[in-house]
């Protein structure tokens, strides 16, 4: 990498053929974990080269949440020793019901963040971008 430090970053990405997958294929117009194209819905009010041009970027990295983004590792640490920190954490968390999503987007990102019109205590929030 000519001198530059290595950069890691946390993604999730979902089961392959779940819902939210085929959902992010569909909007990518990109199947992941297959590696293809994958068919995408007419949206009303967007061109499909409209469709096309603003999902080019993100397509080229499938449908991900980034959970923690890019950095570069402590010194004296090791990818694998972040690897087994990642895999000790997963192993802790629970499953949970996320509260529902609203979408807001620009050109080149689709997120969704928790709706303002529900407050339910026994759910987690999900931002994915």
């Amino acid at each position: 990498m000519s001198g530059a430090a290595a950069r890691y970053a946390v993604y999730f990405v979902p089961e392959p053929g779940a819902p939210l997958a085929r959902f992010g294929a569909a909007w990518l117009g990109y199947d992941i974990a297959g590696g293809k194209a994958a068919a995408r819905p007419a949206l009303a009010g967007v061109p499909a080269e409209r469709l096309e041009a603003i999902t080019a970027e993100p397509r080229r990295y499938g449908f991900h949440a980034t959970l923690k983004p890019p950095f570069s590792l402590a010194e004296g640490t090791s990818a694998a020793a972040l690897d087994a920190a990642v895999a000790a954490l997963a192993a802790r968390i629970a499953p949970f019901a996320a509260q529902p999503v609203g979408g807001t987007g620009d050109d080149a990102v689709l997120a969704g963040a928790a709706r303002a019109d529900h407050h339910d205590e026994g759910s987690a929030s999900v931002h994915p971008s």
